[in-house]
């Protein structure tokens, strides 16, 4: 919408300068205006270049504070599965979840999407891991997060790896996931990898799968499932509280119940989202193109 407005506002502005021109006072002002021009030193034009510098360096830090994750609560916690209010479930199996406090390089994603070990990819840059067997309480290998436990019914599972999720039964940090929220905050960038099979395609709401959230309303970021879209919401002040101004759709994340493996990745204002392979790329820039 910025865009559009934007450039409709330029097209608007150029026409009335045209028409403005095109008569006898505006050709008067013309006249002036190169009068001056003529009349300008190379001290003057300098001062002038200088000042439109200085005006883009203002303008493009502006831009880039609203993109950033500098709005992010810090006493969220991490939830798998659900909403804390127990009314966004999703249905599936979790197998992997790795943060890292950066935005991987391609190669290291594409080591990530042939299985690759996130400890081994990411090195120090991981901040919290989770690998998901069994049905009791589970800890981050990096020990820096809360352990995650089962809210609602505790859900069985048949995998040797992976657990399932219901509307019955979803994870959720024991305390704030203060410690990731704080390090992606103060990065203003991150990678998530995230291996995962859905139940059901045609769940929605959008249905939650990784959460740092308080409630439907308020999060830092969130990964969810709406019918057979992976649906991406990310808190800046421009996409506002919610995350869904605007909010990243990827199309047909979710056509069979297979496993999948996912990275996204943030940094400089873009989202990327990739689906089993390299190639299969979503990107989204949340800095509009401003023209005048």
């Amino acid at each position: 919408m910025s865009d559009i407005l934007t450039n409709t506002s330029g097209g608007v502005c150029g026409y009335f300068i045209h028409q403005l021109g095109s008569k006898p006072l505006g050709q008067k002002f013309y006249g002036m205006f190169h009068s001056s021009l003529r009349k300008l030193t190379v001290k003057q034009l300098t001062a002038a270049f200088i000042g439109y510098l200085i005006a883009v360096f203002l303008i493009t830090i502006g831009l880039h504070n609203v993109v950033n994750i500098s709005n992010w609560s810090a006493d969220f916690p991490l939830l798998i599965g659900n909403e804390r209010t127990g009314d966004r479930p999703w249905a599936g199996t979790i197998y992997e979840l790795a943060i890292a406090d950066s935005a991987s390089s391609e190669d290291a994603v594409a080591k990530l999407l042939e299985s690759g070990s996130a400890p081994n990819v990411l090195g120090s840059s991981l901040i919290t891991e989770y690998r998901f067997k069994g049905d009791e309480a589970f800890s981050d290998t990096r020990k820096h997060s809360p352990n995650l436990i089962w809210k609602g019914a505790k859900q069985s599972s048949s995998f040797d790896n992976g657990v399932s999720l219901s509307p019955q039964g979803w994870l959720e940090t024991s305390s704030s996931a203060t410690f990731i929220n704080q390090r992606l905050k103060e990065a203003s960038e991150f990678t998530l990898s995230l291996v995962i099979a859905t139940s059901n395609k045609n769940q929605s709401g959008p249905a939650r799968i990784v959460s740092l959230s308080q409630n439907p309303y308020e999060r830092n970021l969130t990964v969810g499932q709406e019918k057979q879209d992976l649906v991406v919401r990310l808190r800046t002040p421009l996409s506002g509280d919610n995350g869904t101004s605007p909010e990243v759709y990827v199309s047909n994340a979710f056509t069979d119940g297979a496993i999948h493996r996912f990275v996204i990745t943030y940094a400089d204002a873009t989202l990327r989202v990739y689906t089993d392979q390299i190639q299969q790329l979503q990107t989204f820039d949340y800095t509009p193109n401003w023209r005048c």
